[in-house]
């Protein structure tokens, strides 16, 4: 083979690496859109998962749920209430709804229906409200899944969101469910404060 031969071969050969790596790019998509947990949240569910008594045998973080709950403590600061169901009537199994997160059917579909949300307004931080939560009896066997039911919702989020007046500065929610039912849901990555990925959509 001459040189001016050769010289084709290799054109040739690189062309189709580039080809073939392009397309493995295009068939591996965008990059996936990412949450952000706050250091507040993130010391929030360290509190509900490494808790003695959780009584939750799996938890994964799940970004769509902390993303709802950051949205709702923060409706709640903005809106200026403290409900489950929020001014317009909607309560938290809409709001996952309306979010891509699909819930089993035997959950409540009523447009202010709650099987999944725990909140607390407070002037302490996550520790403080996570302890508010266990001092409630209405809250306590949510946040530590004290029954078959809340065992059950083995993915979790919260969200807080600070305001400026007083006495109330922090607002927390905690939302659990079973696994998302909705297998389309967009691709959605769950980022700790340090950047380090600690969940996705899905899984």
């Amino acid at each position: 083979m001459n040189r001016f031969a050769s010289i084709i071969k290799h054109a040739v050969v690189l062309s189709l690496t580039l080809v073939m790596a392009g397309a493995s790019v295009a068939a591996a998509g965008p990059t996936a859109k990412a949450h952000r947990l706050s250091t507040e949240e993130y010391k929030f569910l360290l509190l509900v998962r490494k808790h003695a008594n959780q009584g939750r045998n799996i938890i994964k973080y799940d970004p769509l749920l902390c993303k709802v709950a950051r949205a709702k403590a923060k409706d709640m600061i903005v809106r200026n209430f403290f409900n489950h169901t929020d001014p317009s009537g909607r309560g938290p199994n809409f709001m996952l709804a309306r979010a891509g997160y699909r819930l089993p059917a035997y959950y409540s579909s009523d447009r202010s229906g709650n099987n999944v949300e725990s909140i607390a307004k407070l002037t302490g931080g996550p520790k403080d409200a996570f302890i508010l939560f266990l001092k409630s009896p209405a809250h306590r066997p949510h946040v530590l899944a004290e029954d078959q039911f809340y065992r059950a919702q083995t993915h979790i989020g919260a969200g807080s969101y600070k305001s400026k007046k007083a006495p109330f500065y922090n607002t927390f929610v905690f939302l659990s469910a079973p696994r998302n039912l909705n297998q389309s849901v967009p691709a959605l990555l769950l980022r700790a404060p340090n950047g380090k990925i600690i969940g996705k959509s899905g899984q």
